[in-house]
């Protein structure tokens, strides 16, 4: 992919239109593909401080917060973005992992049951949902979970490795 060559074009469009909230969003984006997260970050706020509501950047600041270890804050980002999009699986997903990472498991759980909801084949939050059922300490519903991701994606590395612990668990 051709990161640097696209955020030399979201900056030239940037010096023309400079309220142009997407812009600003896919420039975070790029940003963050390129591991510049709290450039990225900067991006959002950006974008969110002409689009207020605009999802995408509520999204992507999130994320570029969780790279940042910041997760209070993603998990404010993602609450505020699912509040305007609650189907919006991959806000989901992310806001349970942040909650994961803040070792608040039965509420990650939820969410990613919320997920399941809107896309029950969603191998990554098939897997997610796997650890934390582990670290509830659930180790058979744990592998049910990852057994479910491995039928929608076999090869799903993650998935497999989980499936190993929980069979430890």
């Amino acid at each position: 992919k051709r990161h640097e060559e696209a955020l030399a074009n979201f900056d030239q469009v940037l010096a023309v239109r400079e309220n142009d909230a997407t812009t600003h969003a896919n420039r975070g984006n790029t940003l963050q593909q390129l591991g510049r997260h709290a450039e990225a970050l900067a991006s959002y706020v950006r974008a969110l401080a002409f689009a207020p509501n605009h999802v995408d950047a509520l999204y992507g600041r999130g994320n570029a917060l969780a790279s940042l270890g910041r997760h209070e804050e993603a998990l404010a980002s993602y609450d505020r973005g699912l509040a305007l999009a609650p189907r919006h699986v991959a806000m989901q997903n992310r806001r349970g992992n942040a909650l994961a990472t803040l070792k608040r498991f039965e509420e990650a759980l939820a969410g990613y049951d919320r997920a399941l909801t809107l896309d029950a084949d969603n191998c990554e939050v098939l897997n997610n949902r796997s650890v934390a059922l582990a670290e509830l300490g659930r180790a058979e519903e744990a592998l049910q979970s990852s057994e479910r991701a491995l039928a929608v994606r076999p090869d799903y590395a993650d998935a497999l490795y989980n499936r190993g612990n929980a069979c430890l668990g």
